[in-house]
């Protein structure tokens, strides 16, 4: 297992990468400045590369002519994220303060993703990266808690999307635990090749789960096979949101 770890703090940075050592993983360190912000983007591609685990607050570097909405750490793990969907991405903060930026990206469909606060126990760490790292949510508890997040993103869909995604939630029970898998992964961004791979069944196979899964949940008359993904992706993490909090 490989993890990146990205932030402008030496003295955190070593802390983290030490620790995540003692836990099995082969870490790759980089500072957030212009050559650590590509060398990340770059390295998150690698298929050895597991997860990358970012720091929200690090400065500005010269140059950076990207939108200054979000920060740069965002702004990254948004980066990777589309660069690199299958890869878990956490994301560290000394503040609380950043819910609503983590909450833009979760709104994109970007799923596999975890916001936790400097401080935090260990074992915290590790539960974020291993959520993170199959395609879930995690959010500190201190920040928000899970059916709160839930709602606030079925809020923000838009009323089309509403619609579709309860049907979508309503008819999750008829899912088949072989066609459940198939959809954590797809949810998860992992590729047809791949969940073929996994779950040691060949790539028909696989087409003839994901048919199904769209036609119980009734996401097989949306025209673009991306929406579908989104959706899909939209649809499990606001049900996994549900369930941890039950």
């Amino acid at each position: 297992m490989k993890a990146l770890v990205v932030d402008d703090d030496g003295f955190f940075r070593r802390g983290l990468a030490l620790y995540l050592t003692s836990m099995g993983y082969e870490v790759v360190e980089a500072a957030c400045e212009s050559q650590g912000w590509n060398l990340a983007v770059d390295l998150t591609q690698h298929p050895l590369v597991d997860v990358a685990v970012l720091d929200i607050d690090i400065p500005a570097f010269e140059g950076d002519s990207t939108r200054k909405s979000h920060s740069i750490g965002i702004r990254l793990a948004g980066r990777i994220k589309r660069a690199c969907p299958r890869l878990g991405v956490v994301l560290f903060s000394a503040f609380d303060d950043r819910r609503r930026e983590i909450v833009d990206l979760l709104h994109e469909g970007i799923g596999g993703l975890a916001y936790i606060l400097k401080g935090c126990a260990p074992e915290q760490v590790m539960h974020a990266i291993d959520l993170a790292s199959v395609g879930q949510i995690y959010i500190d508890p201190h920040v928000t808690n899970t059916r709160d997040l839930a709602n606030e993103l079925f809020d923000r869909l838009t009323p089309e999307e509403k619609e579709i995604v309860t049907i979508a939630l309503l008819h999750l029970r008829d899912i088949s635990d072989r066609e459940e898998t198939v959809l954590s992964l797809l949810a998860s961004s992992s590729s047809l090749e791949n969940i073929s791979t996994g779950m040691n069944i060949t790539m028909k196979t696989v087409e003839n789960h994901i048919t199904s899964i769209y036609d119980k949940l009734r996401l097989k008359s949306e025209p673009s096979q991306v929406r579908r993904h989104i959706l899909l992706s939209k649809i499990c993490m606001i049900s996994n949101l549900h369930l941890s909090a039950s």
